[in-house]
């Protein structure tokens, strides 16, 4: 009997347990900023420019597409976009899952 009552009791625990989990799951999630960074003269696409998100960086690719990855669901970022020939772009933005598509144009020096 008393074996019963602590299987029971450890048997309920683990599900209070993973109740509370799966309910915190949502704050855990991760996602993800990209888009494409042209040239707001020409529309060209710009390779290589630095993106900076909440202090994780990346470069844009030869097409000027970049993703700046385990970004935090529903948090507020700042992100800084540099390439040498152009103004710094800077701004604020709050990134949801699955993730958040924001196409950047830089204006020439």
């Amino acid at each position: 009997m008393r074996v019963r009552l602590v299987l029971a009791f450890s048997v309920l625990g683990a599900l209070l347990l993973l109740l509370f989990l799966s309910g915190c799951a949502d704050s855990l999630r991760f996602t993800t900023l990209g888009g494409t960074i042209t040239n707001a003269d020409t529309g060209a696409n710009i390779a290589n420019a630095l993106v900076t998100v909440g202090g994780k960086s990346e470069r844009s690719n030869d097409s000027g597409i970049y993703y700046v990855t385990g970004l935090g669901d529903g948090k507020t970022y700042h992100v800084r976009v540099e390439k040498d020939g152009f103004h710094t772009k800077e701004f604020d933005i709050k990134i949801y899952f699955p993730g958040t598509v924001r196409n950047i144009n830089l204006d020439p020096l």
